[in-house]
């Protein structure tokens, strides 16, 4: 899959509900200033769990902001998809974006979209060694 022709894509604004809290969210951020990353996971993918371990861990490290980071599961529903929520330690935002999934023609798992406003500046499948450092830098709590 070629996630690059997807970088410079500007996904619309679309208010959600976080699955974790039932509060209502804006994603993306309409501020040309604010960075945000979106994890595509799905709740049988063991590279999304250590993926998105590292993300957990560096908002632990208090290196980034878990308000900053999207967890997307568009291939799932119901049950199964809260369970898995209500039960992992992650603090992200939580959403279903079947919206974004088309629009950037996700189809495997895990896949990390980094976003500055609405504009996509990285997209990228699979585990990366240096994933978490890209987030970090790109989310770097100030």
């Amino acid at each position: 899959m070629n996630n690059f022709k997807k970088e410079g894509s500007n996904l619309n604004p679309k208010e959600y509900l976080d699955i974790r809290t039932n509060e209502k969210i804006n994603f993306p951020s309409q501020n040309e200033k604010d960075h945000s990353i979106a994890i595509f996971w799905a709740t049988w993918c063991g590279p999304c769990k250590v993926e998105m371990q590292r993300l957990h861990d560096s908002v632990l490290e208090g290196k980034i902001n878990p308000q900053s980071i999207y967890a997307i599961n568009a291939f799932e529903t119901g049950v199964k998809v809260r369970r898995f929520i209500n039960q992992s330690p992650y603090k992200f935002r939580f959403i279903n974006s079947p919206y974004a999934t088309r629009k950037l023609q996700v189809k495997s798992t895990p896949t990390t979209i980094f976003l500055k406003g609405n504009n996509v500046t990285s997209m990228s499948s699979g585990l990366s060694l240096i994933g978490i450092w890209r987030a970090e830098k790109h989310l770097a709590t100030k």
